[in-house]
């Protein structure tokens, strides 16, 4: 057996040291029923199983990464509207708020050109929900029915060895419920000073004796944010949504899945700009961003007799942007592979492969951002192999694997990691993690070129009176790379009290930056001009690190109390050779201190109560100091009365300590605060 696991290690070593042919691969669906936290006792919750750090199967308190799990049952007991607003719940995760449809989240700091996090991979059932326009997430456009969530499984740290490029900081895996564990109809309706309307309705039936489905419609439309005393943020927003999924059991080892959504959003986004080279000063554009889309995904599962499994995937994903200053158009293809087997006893391999297209049409665009290429095809191809090695049993475990491959912008990539896990006791858990992970260049890195501001200095200067600051795209740019060490400590201490601790040092190098060369002569665009450019470049390193711990207690068997603290130091500067005079306050974007107090208790007369605090420290930012520290606080009350079997009445607020609040600040983008916002909230199953 020994000798077996040595030939497999030090194949896999030479992988991740010469490389290999390329090809990415999706996430292993697994579905457990619908979890009530009040229902299991503590070590059954960290007995759960995960799929998101090696994709296998796997309790989570033997996940050899941070990780940390939200039950569909822990974000009905939040009383949240979307998802975004679910992940203030998990440790490490920065969630802030910018408009009433922009979010910007990040795991452990380093999110990139604000609003968006380019650093942390999102997936829903196993389709990339990353843009490859600005390499992160489009939040206003990614939803589904919040009562079909089964569970978001959130790593926090690399995940790039089994997920491919830009798993960097972070990812967060969206798995809904199984179209059989949907059955009957659900309705939900909301309504509130924020949420104005939020319904969601969901049937699901039978097909034959082996196949089950669902279809499902949502309307959301949210009021707008708080400027000041006598005006309103120009950020409403309406979407509609509709979607379907069907489970079919092909034989009792085998599942063919198909599932599909197409939605339609009017998005209201205000921003300042100069709209052309005679503007003397910004223009406030009031725009209703025009987005829509839909994904179809088809995936096979099979489980062999040997305790391996085969899976295969492919979906078609469509996207459509119209804003005032650009349009685009997105067809992503995508076809993924894995299997997995053990070749000894001990020994367990999974290795997969895929290839990718993604296609874009820039519709138009405008003096404010243009872009270089107007139409682009790019393809990701990649191969990865993980080896899980039992050293001791039931004590000591290792995983070694690569991720390798190669795409349009940066070429090839390897991303190996080794991780490991130490069982001294049952109620004891080690692990320890180093890996390599990439951010590969996005289109919006290479192609968009964005024309910040616009001054007429009025005095002799050649060859024009006009000079134009614009941030100017680089070609052949490196990607952004992190080599991440971590540890951390699970401790069941009693059946009623756990504790979950992660540590982490984070070095990076060839981060963006933005060089300063000097000003240029420029006839276009017209008039001539001084071209005052900031210049993307990959001349920023540095280090962060920090830790997040979790306290869980089950006070009584129907009180549960959690809290959870995530502290991040950042030291990111540019290098010596870069011509960047942006200050070191620039990356220290998210707090350095968050800590969370969360609350389920269970009442008589069928009754619930919840609480959610959530206290943040101040943030530098790279734009001014005006983000500073908050403490917000969520409540709900819920009953499901005993004579209406499926009916469940909840009422909220959010934010009750404040009644606005910023939570963070971008260039070129309108300040609004988050308001407090009350809720009234009916669902019924039949």
């Amino acid at each position: 057996m020994v000798s077996c696991q040595l030939r497999t290690l030090l194949g896999i070593l030479v992988v991740a040291t010469l490389g290999a042919l390329p090809l990415s691969v999706s996430a292993e669906d697994e579905y457990f029923p619908e979890l009530d936290v009040l229902e299991l006792s503590l070590p059954e919750l960290m007995n759960v199983h995960v799929t998101s750090v090696t994709k296998k199967k796997q309790e989570l308190s033997h996940a050899p990464a941070a990780i940390f799990v939200l039950t569909g049952e822990d974000i009905r007991r939040s009383g949240v509207s979307s998802i975004p607003e679910a992940l203030r719940m998990v440790p490490g995760i920065s969630v802030a708020q910018m408009d009433n449809n922009t979010w910007k989240i990040t795991s452990r700091g380093i999110s990139g050109r604000q609003p968006f996090a380019n650093k942390l991979l999102v997936l829903m059932d196993g389709r990339t929900l990353y843009t490859s326009l600005f390499s992160g997430v489009h939040w206003d456009s990614q939803d589904t029915a919040l009562n079909d969530i089964d569970r978001i499984e959130v790593i926090r740290g690399p995940g790039a060895s089994v997920w491919g490029a830009n798993a960097v900081n972070g990812v967060i895996n969206i798995i809904t419920k199984s179209a059989d564990e949907t059955q009957g109809t659900h309705a939900s309706v909301t309504t509130g000073t924020e949420d104005k309307a939020l319904v969601s309705l969901r049937y699901g039936g039978k097909l034959g004796d082996e196949t089950s489905y669902r279809v499902y419609g949502k309307y959301k439309n949210r009021d707008s944010s708080y400027v000041s005393s006598s005006q309103q943020g120009h950020d409403d927003y309406e979407s509609g949504q509709m979607g379907f999924r069907i489970d079919a059991n092909l034989d009792p080892s085998s599942l063919l899945t198909l599932q599909g959504d197409i939605y339609d959003s009017d998005v209201d986004r205000s921003i300042n700009a100069f709209e052309s080279m005679t503007a003397t000063e910004p223009s406030t554009i009031l725009e209703t961003q025009d987005v829509s889309g839909g994904n179809l995904l088809a995936r096979w599962s099979k489980e062999t007799r040997d305790s391996g499994s085969f899976h295969l995937q492919a979906y078609y994903d469509h996207t459509r942007r119209k804003t005032a200053t650009f349009g685009d158009e997105r067809d992503t293809y995508d076809l993924e592979f894995q299997h997995s087997f053990q070749p000894c006893q001990g020994n367990e391999i999974i290795w997969g492969a895929g290839y990718r297209v993604v296609d874009t049409e820039i519709t138009y665009d405008t003096f404010v951002n243009s872009f270089r290429k107007k139409h682009r095809t790019d393809d990701l191809a990649n191969l990865f192999i993980q080896d899980q090695i039992t050293l001791i049993p039931d004590e000591l475990k290792l995983w070694m694997g690569v991720k390798v491959e190669h795409n349009d912008y940066s070429g090839w990539e390897v991303q190996p990691n080794i991780r490991s896990t130490w069982h001294p006791h049952e109620q004891h858990v080690f692990w320890s993690s180093i890996s390599r992970a990439v951010r590969t260049p996005s289109q919006a890195d290479e192609d968009l070129r964005i024309n910040v501001a616009v001054i007429q200095t009025g005095a002799p200067f050649p060859p024009a009176s006009t000079l134009l600051i614009s941030n100017i795209p680089q070609q052949d740019l490196d990607s952004e790379v992190l080599y991440a060490f971590e540890t951390g400590y699970r401790f069941q201490v009693l059946e009623v009290l756990s504790f979950d601790l992660a540590l982490f040092y984070n070095d990076y190098d060839d981060l963006q930056s933005f060089d300063e060369p000097p000003p240029i002569p420029e006839a276009e665009p017209a008039p001539p001009h001084l071209l005052s450019a900031l210049v993307m470049a990959r001349k920023a390193d540095g280090y962060t690190s920090g830790g997040e711990a979790l306290v869980e207690w089950q006070v009584m068997p129907s009180w549960k109390l959690s809290s959870s603290y995530s502290y991040i130091s950042t030291h990111i500067s540019p290098k010596s050779s870069s011509t960047d005079t942006s200050d070191a306050d620039r990356w220290r974007d998210v707090p350095k201190h968050q800590l969370r107090v969360g609350s389920t208790l269970n009442l008589p007369y069928r009754m619930e109560f919840d609480t959610q605090v959530y206290a943040m420290g101040n943030v530098a930012d790279k734009v001014d100091n005006s983000v500073g520290s908050y403490t917000r606080v969520d409540l709900r009350l819920g009953w499901k009365p005993e004579a209406l079997k499926g009916l469940d009445l909840s009422i909220g607020v959010k934010n009750l300590t404040d009644q606005h609040h910023v939570e963070t600040v971008s260039t070129g983008f309108n300040t609004t605060e988050m308001e407090r916002a009350y809720w009234l909230r009916a669902t019924l199953d039949f």
